[in-house]
């Protein structure tokens, strides 16, 4: 039996690096756009509190207006923090998104030539299959032959039919 040896292996074993290295980026990228998305989502929540506190404190009668002030700053400078924030996410996240397409694209590559491997494998064991069959095949027949030219005309078994001792 002849051992499988794929012609492309060396290309095999590139392609799953690159399949790895993009994975790796995608993982990187993305966790930077989860952490710029919660950056987002905290600034956002800044200002529905500090409005939900100003809401509050004018609902409650309770107008000192050192306070109010401070509550209406406070709420002014966590909404100019939104927008950067928003932007910071969105790029992010268009980052992440293509670094998961060129992903993606790495294991579709990769994907194909393990499937070609499996195939020529595959294509492999049916010929070493057939060629075990052929070399059964030929064993059964040289038996038969041997069988058969061991018997004379008369269906009468012969001990050696080339035996110089044994004559016609």
């Amino acid at each position: 039996m002849s051992r499988f040896r794929f012609r492309l292996q060396r290309v095999l074993g590139v392609r799953r690096l690159e399949e790895e290295i993009a994975r790796a980026g995608f993982v990187e990228v993305e966790t930077r756009a989860k952490s710029a998305e919660a950056v987002r989502e905290r600034a956002r929540g800044d200002v529905e509190a500090g409005l939900r506190e100003l809401a509050r404190k004018v609902e409650a009668r309770d107008l000192d207006a050192d306070a109010v002030l401070l509550d209406q700053f406070t709420v002014d400078q966590a909404t100019k923090r939104v927008r950067p924030a928003v932007q910071r996410a969105r790029a992010a996240r268009d980052a992440a998104d293509r670094e998961r397409r060129a992903w993606e694209e790495r294991k579709r590559a990769l994907k194909s030539l393990e499937n070609l491997r499996e195939r020529a494998r595959t294509a492999h064991r049916e010929e070493e299959a057939r060629v075990d069959n052929l070399r059964l095949d030929e064993q059964a027949l040289n038996r038969a032959e041997r069988g058969r030219s061991s018997h004379n005309l008369s269906g009468r078994r012969v001990e050696n039919p080339s035996d110089p001792l044994m004559g016609p």
